[in-house]
């Protein structure tokens, strides 16, 4: 037979058994609600873009004779047909350069 301050005992054991079960629920509604799921993404994504940002930024800093040959080049084949015509037009106006003297 069970006295008293077993049986309180166990009650007590049971309650805050129920009381951390309630919480845990609570806690994972929380943490599995939609919103907090989104945010939680989204926060994630802002870190990892961070840290890309700043790697991007350290590679430019290291590389600025390569990214800036590389700007001119690209200046360069977007405007190479225009600077072709300017100069054919020029030589065509001196009377240099077609080959037809």
């Amino acid at each position: 037979m069970m006295d008293r301050i077993d049986i309180l005992a166990r009650h007590r054991a049971r309650k805050d058994a129920r009381l951390a079960l309630t919480n845990g629920i609570k806690e994972k509604r929380e943490t599995w609600r939609p919103a907090n799921i989104a945010d939680r993404w989204k926060s994630k994504q802002i870190e990892k873009l961070s840290g890309a940002k700043d790697k991007s930024l350290q590679i430019a800093k290291d590389n600025k004779r390569l990214l800036g040959g590389a700007a001119l080049a690209a200046i360069l084949l977007a405007a190479h047909r225009p600077i072709l015509d300017a100069a054919k037009r020029w030589n065509s106006g001196t009377g240099k350069g077609t080959g037809d003297e």
